[in-house]
């Protein structure tokens, strides 16, 4: 029932919105960012988050490994575990998605 009435709503709902969007209305740029802000501020947020995590000072990534007796690693610093790091912030960002 949620998918029968979630998808055709949406669809319904996004063309209008990209119909009225075409049109010439006054603050129609304000309008579009509007819109198109959530698409922005997901990712931002997850990169606050991921970039916490990685701080070689204070993360939560090197607290744990100092637990198990790991020094202290500079993830983004660091050219060796730069890429994988944010390989596995990308990996982990897209898997909700199911790509």
């Amino acid at each position: 029932m949620f998918s029968f009435l979630n998808v055709p709503l949406g669809m319904i709902v996004s063309l209008m919105l990209a119909l009225a969007l075409n049109t010439h209305i006054r603050f129609r740029n304000v309008y579009r960012l509007i819109f198109f802000l959530p698409v922005l501020t997901m990712p931002v947020a997850i990169s606050v988050v991921w970039k916490w995590i990685y701080n070689p000072d204070f993360g939560l990534l090197n607290q744990a490994l100092r637990e198990v007796g790991v020094g202290r690693i500079r993830w983004l610093n660091d050219p060796a575990y730069a890429m994988w790091a944010l390989v596995f912030m990308s990996i982990w960002m897209g898997s909700g998605y199911g790509w």
